[in-house]
């Protein structure tokens, strides 16, 4: 599988002829490879370490694979703030309800054994966007509505809501 990731913005040291410029990074691993690039007087030097890319924002993986239902992206900021891990490397959970997980936070208890079933692993950022997905198919914002005090406010909600009476009234 191959990922890969902007790691920052160029940034300038204190030290003399020295600035540090990040770098984007592809690799055939789910480890991805975390490198700065150090430019100094006397060339060169880079500077790698392994990132298991557990604290990736995944706010832009979401927007893209949920631009044709903008709400969804409002629904996941909302729910996790675009988190599919925690900074240890841990699936996100939820605070009120620790069954809840990931970018969309899929309960457990409701969710588990249909996603397995039907091969979303709700535990990886492609597993949760997808049954999430499916979920808003099937059902709409409805089993995100505890978190719809935020992202009703949105102007994605309201189109939404706009698009879906004009369904209706196309259907009559």
């Amino acid at each position: 599988m191959l990922t890969s990731g902007f790691l920052g913005t160029n940034q300038v040291s204190d030290t003399p002829n020295t600035s540090t410029t990040n770098a984007i990074i592809t690799t055939a691993s789910p480890s991805a490879l975390v490198a700065s690039t150090t430019a100094t007087a006397s060339g060169v030097t880079v500077q790698a370490k392994l990132n298991n890319n557990k604290n990736y924002n995944f706010g832009q993986k979401v927007r893209d694979n949920t631009s044709d239902k903008p709400l969804m992206a409002e629904i996941s900021n909302c729910e996790s703030h675009f988190r599919q891990y925690n900074k240890d490397g841990s699936v996100l959970r939820g605070i009120v309800n620790n069954r809840d997980v990931g970018l969309f936070q899929i309960n457990e208890h409701y969710h588990l054994d249909r996603s397995k079933r039907l091969g979303y692993d709700i535990y990886s950022p492609e597993g949760n966007i997808g049954y999430a997905k499916l979920l808003f198919n099937e059902e709409g914002p409805e089993p995100w509505i505890s978190s719809s005090p935020c992202w009703s406010k949105t102007s994605a909600y309201r189109d939404y809501v706009a698009s879906t009476q004009n369904n209706l009234v196309a259907i009559q």
